[in-house]
């Protein structure tokens, strides 16, 4: 605990020994722990069999109000014993409405637990940066909620914590091959923890990650990863994607890790549909897919953008272009970008027949 406010490790513990309490606070710019911790208490809240859709509620301030958060907050959860609400942006209440906010602090719903996430930039340790109202705020939020503040890890808690991740994952990473990633890329976890994915997706199941595969697979450029790539696909925005791609290229970004976080993508496109015409639910979807709801943004972008038999062609040029590489001497920049173009043609399939 730091000044009242308790962090990352704290959170997992209080979860742990069922300690949280039904109001809680979320402050930081560790946006990935961040996540983390929200998926960790949907975890807890609503096991595979209960309704989660109903009772995982969010307000954003910056399109809602405290109206819709209290009328929200009050409304009994449906087939669940807890709702969980999150207050999105709650940095931005008006100074008007803090009277309500602190009735609802003495008298808060008893089958709800609230998160008020305030703005990754919002530093509540720096009270030059804010004005009276934000002063006021956080002064009410700190005396009525549990306060967890998410910042940038140090290496040695960070790469404790990926260690973790990764048995969790069964990635089959080590410690030094773990910390010369985070060495390479940085504290942002974001980053780091893609590149563990696609690591170990050329590594396969049971393989083992060396140092050299990082050299010639890891991204050396943190501003623009694979995931700007793949959310300009899943739009079908050629000019913006083939941007991102000469920027990964001219980054050192190896074909082979573009590749193979292509076809991860476009699997995952495929199996969605798949489920979605079965009916499944988001939940049923999130489970069977091992993902969490962030992640299946650019995923639902990219359904809405292909038919699933256009999906299905891409994994078959990513495939030949795999092929392509091993056999013809080509460019790779040249090769890349033209499977890029292909991959977001609409009419490619046209072409095929």
């Amino acid at each position: 605990m730091d000044g009242g406010y308790y962090h990352y490790w704290d959170f997992e513990n209080r979860l742990k020994n069922k300690s949280l309490g039904r109001l809680l606070a979320f402050f930081g710019d560790e946006t990935f722990l961040r996540r983390r911790a929200l998926a960790m208490l949907r975890d807890h809240y609503f096991p595979p069999e209960s309704e989660a859709g109903l009772n995982d509620l969010a307000v954003d301030l910056t399109e809602g109000s405290l109206q819709d958060f209290l009328n929200q907050a009050r409304t009994l959860p449906m087939l669940s014993p807890v709702k969980l609400l999150i207050l999105k942006n709650a940095n931005r209440l008006p100074a008007g409405e803090l009277h309500r906010l602190s009735d609802y602090f003495q008298h808060p719903a008893a089958k709800t637990v609230a998160v008020f996430e305030f703005a990754p930039d919002f530093n509540p340790k720096r009270p030059r940066d804010h004005t009276a109202a934000e002063k006021n705020l956080l002064k009410l939020v700190e005396a009525h909620t549990t306060c967890f503040f998410f910042q940038h890890l140090r290496l040695e808690a960070l790469v404790s914590f990926l260690q973790r991740y990764a048995d969790s994952e069964r990635y089959g990473l080590d410690r030094p091959t773990i910390q010369y990633l985070a060495e390479r890329l940085g504290g942002d976890m974001e980053l780091i923890v893609s590149e563990m994915e696609k690591l170990y997706l050329h590594a396969g199941a049971g393989g083992v990650v060396e140092r050299a595969d990082i050299e010639r697979l890891s991204i050396r450029n943190p501003m623009a990863t694979i995931f700007d790539m793949l959310d300009d696909l899943a739009c079908r925005q050629v000019k913006s994607a083939h941007a991102r791609l000469t920027t990964l290229l001219d980054g050192g970004e190896h074909p082979l890790g573009i590749l193979i976080m292509l076809n991860r993508f476009f699997q995952q496109v495929a199996v969605y549909k798949s489920l979605r015409n079965k009916g499944a639910t988001e939940k049923e979807i999130l489970t069977h897919m091992r993902l969490q709801a962030f992640q299946l943004k650019n995923i639902e972008r990219a359904h809405c953008n292909y038919t699933a038999e256009e999906a299905w062609h891409c994994l078959s040029l990513i495939g030949q272009a795999e092929e392509d590489f091993k056999s013809i001497r080509v460019s790779p920049r040249d090769h890349m970008e033209f499977l890029l173009l292909r991959l977001c043609a609409r009419d490619d399939i046209a072409s095929r027949s």
